[in-house]
């Protein structure tokens, strides 16, 4: 299988050895047939790097969800941290309190 840089370096060149060749043409009619190739080579070119384009977004998609469950995760994680904090504040307090009422009784 060709990989995506290969088939674009591939299309490419084709596209400017048509264009080139376009200039180089002995007559009008020649001129357009190197244009329209080169204007082949383009369309190629541009479906080539949409399909690359919706290939890299299906992954960026799927690799933007799994960043945003991540946060999801660690913002539960922050809110039951600092609902251990709370308890064990209070529990500091009960513990002060009964230290000072003790030696009382």
């Amino acid at each position: 299988m060709t990989s995506y840089r290969t088939a674009y370096n591939r299309i490419l060149n084709g596209m400017l050895t048509m264009t080139e060749a376009s200039g180089d043409a002995v007559d009008g009619d020649a001129a357009a047939r190197c244009i329209d190739e080169a204007n082949v080579f383009k369309a190629e070119l541009d479906a080539l790097t949409a399909a690359k384009l919706k290939t890299s977004s299906k992954h960026y998609m799927a690799l933007t969800d799994a960043m945003a469950q991540s946060r999801q995760r660690l913002e539960a994680l922050s809110e039951e941290i600092a609902e251990l904090v709370k308890a064990v504040e209070m529990a500091a307090k009960v513990v002060a309190v009964l230290a000072r009422i003790i030696p009382l009784l």
